[in-house]
């Protein structure tokens, strides 16, 4: 939702609806609904999809123009020329809209027909869009704990999801929704397990929004390849996120997407790397509650960021600020090729203050990230549309993990990546990226500094030397190209929503990506 506060406890609507029956008992609804992290199983997955399919959902007459999806176009992007062996994946974005935020605040949707408020009409809606598009990954955000156990769950077991779920960290009424990333068990299987994120920290950064992260990996079907096929099989990571509204707070939103990357890298060198020492591609998406021309949307796709403009400036959000961003004009940001050149280096030395906390005044990360909407299906588009705001704040990027993992101690001194290992005692600044400047201790959470070391940082117009290449074992690598989209309403045209054909207040993002594999 946009433009709206989280609020205290209300009145929640309940109504009846052929849709709600859970294939689990009371007692197990109420224990998945309040898991903080939970995912299903496959072997649970499939048994409640057995259980639901046994009473399939009757067609709802009333709600016959809610079954056809909206006009929107898919857009085919540039095709990949390469003849290497490709798997498509589609992957949905989808802020499908609290039941308990939206009746907090219902002066957002007035004079919006009442039957479109309700919970099992949206629903409805929002499950026929689903089946529609049929993504391989649907990452929603806003999912009430109840909802999801009562009622969303059941009805992705049906159409052979599983599912892992990430509740924000405070337990009052206004804040029990979360994070619900679903993938389709016939083309898609964990890699390892999810890794929730959970941004309140430190002082700083004290807000309960949260992050999730799922790691999956292609089912090789049965007859289809052997062991090493399977070992090689497609690898994806998928980030689902809902950063903070709050216009006037975008050192915190910048915070909690940076806290989301070094998450998304832990599990990289960790994990993963573990088990398959290669570097997966990765996509990340949500409700950045920021504009497209936004010092935080660029800090996603540049890797840099400066915090030292008004922090009300940073999410672009800012009445005063909107009047240059939206509607959305300037989006080379998203876009960007990747830097050329470092960071300013002797940036990592400076400090500022926002509201009394000492903080980098650079941030950085060492993703290579752009969007997979191109900045034609950008321009004057919307993702959210209420009675009251337009806004463009729905992003999906997708891109590779730029960082190196250095030699092993074991690595022969003869080794290739051993004599290209540049001489960490030298004068001269490292880098944990091979084309930007990025400190060892880039993943430090906003606002508690990295404790003073002896590390060698850049002076003013001392060059830094690139990092060796990853000595990871050598295995297929795979690239991600987006080859297709599904258009954004423009702000001319989109009308406030909920309402027939919408079941929430943001339209959803979908691309289709190829990937590719390269030996």
């Amino acid at each position: 939702m946009s433009g709206r506060r989280d609020g205290p406890k209300h009145a929640r609507i309940f109504k009846k609806s052929a849709i709600s029956s859970s294939p689990w008992p009371a007692n197990a609804q109420q224990r998945i609904a309040r898991q903080s992290l939970q995912h299903m199983s496959d072997a649970d997955a499939a048994a409640a999809q057995a259980s639901a399919e046994a009473t399939p959902l009757p067609p709802s007459p009333t709600l016959a123009s809610a079954l056809v999806p909206p006009r929107r176009e898919w857009v085919a992007l540039e095709q990949p020329t390469t003849a290497t062996e490709t798997t498509r994946v589609r992957i949905m974005c989808y802020n499908i809209l609290a039941q308990n935020l939206l009746e907090k605040n219902r002066y957002l949707y007035k004079p919006a027909n009442t039957s479109f408020l309700d919970w099992y009409t949206r629903l409805e809606k929002v499950m026929a869009h689903i089946k529609v598009h049929g993504p391989d990954v649907v990452c929603l955000q806003e999912v009430h704990v109840d909802d999801l156990a009562a009622d969303l769950a059941p009805a992705f077991a049906k159409l052979g999801y599983s599912y892992a779920f990430k509740q924000r960290t405070q337990t009052a009424e206004a804040h029990m929704d979360g994070l619900a990333t679903f993938w389709r068990r016939d083309r898609w299987a964990l890699a390892a397990d999810p890794v929730p994120v959970e941004y309140r920290t430190n002082a700083f950064l004290d807000r309960d929004n949260v992050g999730l992260i799922v790691p999956l990996v292609a089912v090789v079907a049965e007859g289809e390849g052997d062991s090493s096929s399977a070992s090689a099989a497609a690898r994806i990571i998928v980030a689902n996120t809902h950063l903070l509204f709050n216009p006037k707070r975008g050192a915190v939103k910048i915070g909690q997407a940076h806290q989301l990357l070094a998450s998304m890298a832990s599990l990289i060198d960790g994990p993963l790397s573990e088990s398959t020492g290669s570097v997966p591609p990765v996509v990340v998406v949500g409700d950045f509650n920021s504009a497209p021309g936004s010092a935080s949307v660029s800090f996603m796709v540049d890797g840099t960021i400066d915090l030292s403009p008004p922090e009300s400036e940073l999410s672009g959000q800012s009445a005063k600020h909107k009047e240059t961003v939206d509607p959305p004009r300037s989006h080379s940001i998203l876009n960007r090729p990747v830097l050329a050149d470092p960071l300013t280096p002797h940036s990592a030395a400076q400090r500022i203050a926002i509201r009394g906390t000492n903080v980098p005044r650079f941030l950085v990360h060492p993703f290579d990230l752009a969007s997979a909407y191109p900045v034609s299906e950008l321009l004057d588009k919307l993702s959210s549309c209420s009675a009251r705001s337009r806004d463009l704040v729905d992003y999906i990027f997708s891109g590779t993990y730029g960082a190196v993992v250095r030699p092993s101690p074991d690595v022969g001194a003869d080794s290739a990546a051993d004599s290209a290992a540049p001489d960490t005692t030298a004068d001269v600044p490292v880098s944990v990226h091979p084309r930007r400047w990025v400190p060892a201790t880039w993943s430090t959470p906003l606002g508690a500094l990295p404790a003073p070391t002896d590390a060698v940082v850049p002076a003013p117009g001392q060059e830094w030397v690139p990092p060796p290449l990853a000595s990871r074992e050598e295995r297929p690598t795979w690239e991600l190209v987006p080859v297709g989209v599904l258009r954004l309403p423009t702000w001319t045209d989109a009308v406030p929503i909920p309402n027939a054909t919408e079941g929430s207040d943001h339209f959803s993002l979908i691309a289709d990506f190829a990937l590719i594999r390269k030996e």
